[in-house]
């Protein structure tokens, strides 16, 4: 999901929780963690899949906006609608969310 390299660097997982809140405005709740790095992103995934089942069954018209606001390619989108779908979907997510944040880094500088 998230090269290894990043798993660790508290700043990436910030922004990329951050970037995430964004982008399903108060449509998520504040993401809850055990506090295990190696758990971090298993347990954001899933707060992420959870938020998007319960956005669907309410208004699956703005599942598809958090999803554009995201930029989920289109081909992920279609199976979203079982719980299974909606883990990997939530992880796609998690990994577009990186990518930006990543590219944000580098084009500003903070590269590494």
């Amino acid at each position: 999901m998230i090269p290894e390299k990043y798993r660790g660097d508290e700043e990436m997982i910030r922004l990329t929780v951050e970037q995430i809140k964004k982008d399903f405005g108060n449509h998520l709740p504040d993401p809850d963690f055990s506090g295990q790095k190696e758990k971090l992103f298993d347990e954001l995934a899933l707060q992420i899949s959870t938020a998007l089942k319960g956005i669907y069954k309410s208004n699956p018209a703005l599942l598809k906006v958090i999803l554009y606001r995201v930029d989920v390619k289109e081909s992920d989108i279609p199976a979203a609608l079982g719980s299974a779908s909606l883990q990997v979907l939530s992880e796609r997510i998690i990994q577009r969310e990186f990518q930006k944040v990543l590219t944000r880094r580098f084009f500003s500088g903070g590269n590494q």
